[in-house]
């Protein structure tokens, strides 16, 4: 992975390669996942909320994967999903980075699921403080970044784009 991400963080000669996103997407290797039951798996002794299945097979992606970018429509769970990775991946010390103005709604939601499900708690923050703070990722040491709303990473000029790519770089890949 090092290598399709290099050339965001260093300089190269190399002309990139012209091609439509269209054309980049539909070359995209496809994958059909076997899914697991991560409802059996991570529910508490007294919950009753069962996954949807685009949760589990979300989940199971990213568990094979170890990684994942999840295009999901709204009100289909992307939160819970987001709650569950860092149990799912093994992750000692995740972090959920998403829009300022969803911090407390996220934590607030995050109690409710918590009396459903087994959660490993990530540090939640926007990603505002990424763009202010230079030294906050590399203090949290996180290894696990889940991006809600993942779109605010996709200008490669931006401060927390450059910040949240040199750490992945540097540290996680």
């Amino acid at each position: 992975m090092n290598e399709m991400l290099a050339h965001l963080f260093k300089a190269d000669d190399a002309p990139a390669k012209n091609v439509s996103d269209a054309v980049r997407i539909s070359e995209l290797p496809t994958y059909s996942p076997a899914c697991s039951n991560f409802t059996a798996m991570y529910r508490t002794d007294t919950g009753t909320m069962v996954l949807r299945d685009v949760q589990n097979r979300a989940l199971q992606v990213a568990k094979d994967a170890k990684a994942g970018v999840f295009l999901i429509g709204c009100g289909h769970g992307k939160t819970l999903i987001s709650l569950l990775l860092p149990a799912v991946l093994s992750s000692d010390n995740a972090l959920l980075v998403l829009p300022a103005s969803l911090v407390k709604k996220t934590k607030r939601e995050a109690k409710e699921y918590m009396k459903h499900f087994n959660i490993k708690m990530p540090a939640i923050i926007s990603y505002e403080k990424i763009s202010r703070d230079i030294n906050f990722l590399t203090s949290l040491a996180p290894d696990l970044i889940i991006c809600d709303e993942a779109h605010y990473i996709k200008d490669l000029s931006s401060t927390r784009t450059n910040r949240i790519g040199r750490y992945l770089y540097h540290n996680l890949l």
